[in-house]
């Protein structure tokens, strides 16, 4: 097993607040769990670690080749915005079989903090397509937001949908319009804005990159206890005190209080000739070019923007 870009994704780990003692016991953890829908039509496995703090994902040859341009700068684009709605990818190791009958298995560590797995809730995957965008089972799809959403029409219910309010979704479109256009540069596309809703426990407060920005106040009895922290012998296995904080906020969804999360998943796609073909295939066979999945990066990214604009209020 060889540990790829150590000193790199290290980096990446320390902008994210993952303790090596941490990262350790989850690259170790025996408990590892194979989500029921882990392995849906055209996907490769994932596992999580027992605590799902990591998710294990193999990465076939191409998501690696883009991997491999992109590490460095996605290190230092971490490192320089806080507020980044990219999944943390904490790792990469590669497997070579012995004998060396196949070639290497790549696993990708991504950390799954920012949008829990294991915890109850209704989770969201977007792309801003409505082909085939639609499930019966989590995780619901594009279409299905679009038709929870049209229920305020039709009952006149105040809260369906995703509601965060007219500040923190300010703050949630600036975020995302950057990663966006970090991402069209990169020549990636077919990623998708995962959200997690979980209900609001009494008394639990937010935790938000999406929040307002703390009182002058409150901003000085943070600094004062992160060097508090700082003089502290950290136990192992805690997380580092860190200055990011996970993208939750306090919204509401059918009425009711609700914690979000939010995470841009699975952005290792290129834009290659197969998807060229896959997409001229699909319009010789009737499908609306501008609504399927397949689609050029700067017009992939910007059609999600809108779709998620129109769907959250």
């Amino acid at each position: 097993c060889e540990a790829y870009e150590p000193g790199v994704f290290g980096c990446v780990r320390d902008s994210f607040g993952v303790s090596p003692s941490l990262h350790l016991s989850r690259l170790l953890s025996r408990k590892l769990v194979l989500p029921t829908n882990s392995r849906s039509s055209g996907s490769t496995a994932f596992y999580l670690s027992g605590d799902g703090g990591y998710v294990f994902k193999e990465i076939p040859g191409r998501e690696f080749r883009v991997l491999e341009r992109m590490i460095k700068d996605y290190k230092e684009y971490v490192k320089g915005h806080r507020d980044t709605l990219l999944t943390p990818l904490v790792g990469l190791y590669i497997l070579t079989p012995t004998p060396p009958t196949t070639g290497p298995v790549r696993y990708l560590l991504v950390q799954g903090a920012s949008v829990p797995l294991l915890t109850p809730g209704t989770v969201y995957d977007l792309k801003g397509s409505t082909v085939g965008r639609v499930s019966s089972s989590q995780p619901l799809k594009d279409l299905n937001l679009i038709e929870e959403t049209s229920c305020e029409l039709r009952d006149g219910v105040e809260q369906w949908g995703i509601r965060l309010g007219a500040r923190k979704k300010r703050r949630l479109m600036r975020a995302l319009e950057r990663d966006v256009e970090w991402l069209r540069e990169r020549g990636v596309m077919d990623y998708s804005l995962l959200v997690k809703q979980t209900p609001a426990s009494p008394g639990c407060p937010p935790s938000s990159s999406l929040s307002s920005p703390p009182s002058r106040r409150h901003g000085l009895r943070s600094r004062i206890g992160r060097i508090a922290r700082s003089l502290s012998v950290p136990r192992p296995g805690l997380v580092r005190p860190s200055r990011r904080l996970p993208s939750r906020v306090r919204g509401r969804r059918r009425g009711e209080p609700c914690l979000y999360a939010f995470g841009v998943i699975d952005f290792l796609q290129p834009y290659t000739a197969r998807k060229v073909a896959e997409r001229a295939v699909k319009g010789a066979c009737g499908y609306d070019l501008g609504m399927i999945s397949c689609m050029e990066p700067g017009g992939y990214g910007a059609r999600l923007l809108d779709f998620v604009d129109a769907h959250v209020s």
